[in-house]
């Protein structure tokens, strides 16, 4: 498996705008770069972002330890529509892009590890820390296409 670097297109955020999907990462001035994966035959896109203060990412730039970068989890949003996934070539620093190669499998097993806990913590909103966990997660959008029974 190779990462696929892609854009999520203008589409994507006209269907998930700001105003209702707070936790989805919206730039005005320019498109957010995503890793493309597939876990479970769903699609993913899970966003490049700078000042990630949590340990659910892979890191692509500790240059500062203070200013990590890298693939935020948290962030992953589902890709339900082909007309989500921009055409457009991606460009993103030679130090990230050196960070992802022969690293796909880190990528892949660490987004399964938070998904399958933010599976399990959605079904038991019942308890705090689920909640905190859950709360700023942009996957609470997307609880039936993950199967979250609530």
């Amino acid at each position: 498996m190779g990462v696929e670097l892609i854009y999520l297109t203008k589409d994507f955020y006209e269907d998930y705008p700001q105003s209702v999907y707070s936790e989805i990462l919206h730039k005005n001035d320019r498109p957010y770069a995503v890793v493309f994966i597939i876990v479970d035959g769903l699609e993913f896109a899970l966003p490049f972002r700078s000042h990630i203060r949590h340990q659910y990412l892979f890191i692509t730039d500790s240059s500062h330890p203070n200013d990590l970068k890298g693939i935020d989890y948290t962030k992953a949003v589902l890709i339900t529509s082909p007309t989500y996934k921009s055409s457009s070539e991606v460009r993103i620093r030679q130090n990230e892009f050196n960070a992802l190669k022969g690293n796909e499998y880190k990528i892949m097993k660490g987004f399964k590890s938070y998904l399958n806990q933010y599976k399990k913590a959605a079904k038991r909103l019942d308890v705090k820390r689920n909640q905190t966990f859950c709360k700023y997660s942009s996957l609470q959008y997307f609880h039936k296409e993950l199967g979250i029974e609530p």
